[in-house]
């Protein structure tokens, strides 16, 4: 669950020291981040995952990859107010959200079409 790592590399110049290799201080900082499915989970349980999240030092969450059928229960209809409910939740925590493309969840829509079946897959 935990598989994404972001690394930032900030290079300070300093000034001219004895030893020419000491010229630049590299600081590396590591910032663990995971996949969260909020769409997938009841909304009571965003809460303690993300406080669980928040104490593994998590810090950032990358969503909406499949949410495609909860964005858009119905050609032309959209919801987003979970989304900013999620997003909200998580800033609490201190972890950034970084919306992915819904496309693994496209099919849906396109199956219902194909099929001529109304209802939504997921």
């Amino acid at each position: 669950m935990f598989g994404s790592v972001a690394c930032v590399r900030s290079t300070v110049a300093q000034s001219a020291p004895a030893v020419p290799s000491q010229r630049f201080r590299v600081t590396t900082l590591f910032f663990l981040g995971t996949a969260w499915y909020p769409e997938q989970v009841a909304e009571s349980r965003w809460d303690e995952d993300l406080r669980l999240m928040e104490a593994a030092n998590i810090k950032v969450v990358r969503i909406t990859e499949f949410a495609w059928s909860r964005m858009e229960p119905a050609e032309g209809l959209f919801d987003l107010e979970w989304l900013d409910r999620a997003i909200a939740l998580a800033a609490k925590h201190h972890i950034v959200s970084v919306l992915g493309t819904p496309h693994g969840d496209a099919s849906g829509l396109a199956y219902a079409e194909a099929s001529g079946n109304p209802a939504r897959g997921a």
